[in-house]
């Protein structure tokens, strides 16, 4: 139950807003997400891909929706969407490593 309202917390913060790393951490915690390859992986993603690097921040971080990043970034949202998933498999081999 702790997991379900941590991830709740998480997909509902408002733009904005900090998300702590106790949240992060009890979302991500089963998997045992390396905090720093996730940062070497987003640092290696901001030099060859910039906009979807800033894409992930503005999801992963921010909690903004898609479809107000997709306006932000200037691509259409069925773009974002196909890059979204591209980038996260792309990360998840990343940190897989």
């Amino acid at each position: 139950m702790d997991h379900a309202r941590a991830r709740r917390r998480l997909e509902r913060s408002p733009p904005g807003e900090r998300v702590g790393i106790e949240d992060v951490e009890s979302v991500f915690g089963e998997r045992s997400v390396d905090l720093l390859a996730l940062d070497e992986a987003l640092s290696e993603l901001a030099r060859f891909d910039p906009t979807m690097a800033r894409v992930v921040d503005m999801h992963f971080f921010a909690g903004l929706p898609f479809e107000e990043i997709a306006e932000a970034v200037g691509i259409p949202l069925r773009t974002l969407q196909r890059r979204w998933d591209e980038t996260k498999t792309w990360l998840r081999s990343r940190i897989a490593d």
